[in-house]
């Protein structure tokens, strides 16, 4: 039942009674090293040896203990695979072996021992958690999250990522924050019909939880679903009614709802509520653009430009719109060199 600490006090009563008996005190190394209790894990082990316990059981979690209390970490990297050679072999050494490389940042070895590790033990739960600490690690830390194109082009790491915590939510399904760790994944993967379905089910353990109806909202409008995104940020806004960028995202879906009039008249009145603000000229202007209000939408851009003149945004818009609406070649001329300033600068 895992519950390390009654066992513990039973085996005490029974030491207190029999303090000869090898097995009780066999018993408390076992408990004492699911425990985390390391001191009481020492005494079992010196007890045990002073009885002429199996050496090579005891040199284990010595071996163990050690790795586990030490601040040295290459020292017990070193000391670990030693062990191995010596012990063989064992589930534990080598999930230790590791974790080790995982605190100090090699992420690449510790992900080969975490998978030794499973192959000895399959259902060695924190193996398991390691390899997907490890993985993350290796996305991450190469940003290889931002990879496009087909997902058949993607880099492994990141379609080995995805079936790993597929595979681990399997076998322990409770996890709520391996589940949040999929969830997230998959929105930065942009898989997000994926993710919303698993979005869903962790809301429904938290439905106050800010962030992940954000996200989930997120994920309804990256997956053309407006209408439930727009309900979801109408009730964060009644929140956060000071959060400009939610209200921002609230009126697009809004518009791609079909709302079009209703979107344009939130953020038309927002700048009465706002200061001047470049983004949400930004969004008027898409907008007024989208509706084909050709002159509105200029204002709005150039306002956005006067805001942040270092922005190639509003510029790009503002070409977007010479183009379609098939303006003289030298006004397209002029906003295609304000662009090209502006990028150029940003780079």
């Amino acid at each position: 039942m895992q519950d390390y600490k009654t066992a513990h006090r039973h085996l005490l009563r029974a030491l207190d009674e029999a303090p000869g008996e090898l097995e009780l005190w066999y018993a408390s190394l076992l408990v004492s090293w699911e425990a985390m209790d390391y001191k009481s894990l020492k005494k079992a082990i010196k007890s045990a040896k002073a009885l002429g316990g199996d050496e090579a059981l005891l040199k284990r979690f010595e071996v163990l203990c050690q790795a586990r209390t030490s601040t040295d970490i290459p020292g017990t990297i070193t000391l670990l695979q030693d062990s191995i050679r010596s012990l063989g072999p064992e589930p534990e050494i080598m999930y230790s072996l590791g974790e080790a490389y995982l605190k100090i940042g090699l992420s690449e070895q510790a992900l080969g021992w975490f998978r030794k590790t499973i192959t000895l033990k399959n259902r060695h739960e924190k193996a398991w958690l390691g390899e997907i600490a490890a993985l993350e690690n290796i996305i991450f830390e190469g940003n290889l999250t931002k990879a496009t194109g087909p997902r058949i082009s993607r880099p492994p790491e990141l379609r080995k990522l995805a079936a790993l915590y597929k595979a681990y939510l399997e076998v322990w399904p409770d996890n709520s924050n391996i589940r949040r760790d999929q969830a997230l994944f998959l929105v930065k993967t942009s898989e997000h019909a994926k993710a919303a379905p698993e979005l869903e089910k962790l809301l429904a353990f938290e439905p106050s939880n800010l962030s992940l109806r954000r996200v989930l909202a997120y994920s309804y409008r990256k997956t053309g679903r407006y209408r439930e995104a727009a309900l979801y940020l109408k009730a964060l806004l009644k929140e956060k009614p000071k959060d400009l960028a939610l209200l921002i995202e609230y009126s697009h879906c809004l518009d791609r709802a079909g709302a079009g009039k209703h979107a344009y008249t939130i953020l038309d009145k927002a700048r009465g509520f706002f200061k001047p603000n470049a983004d949400l000229y930004l969004a008027l202007g898409i907008m007024s653009f989208r509706h084909k209000e050709i002159e509105k939408a200029l204002d709005c851009f150039r306002e956005a430009a006067a805001l942040l003149p270092a922005d190639p945004r509003p510029y790009e818009w503002m070409l977007a719109v010479a183009r379609k609406s098939k303006h003289p070649e030298d006004i397209i001329s002029y906003y295609e060199s304000e662009v090209k300033k502006r990028r150029n600068l940003k780079n």
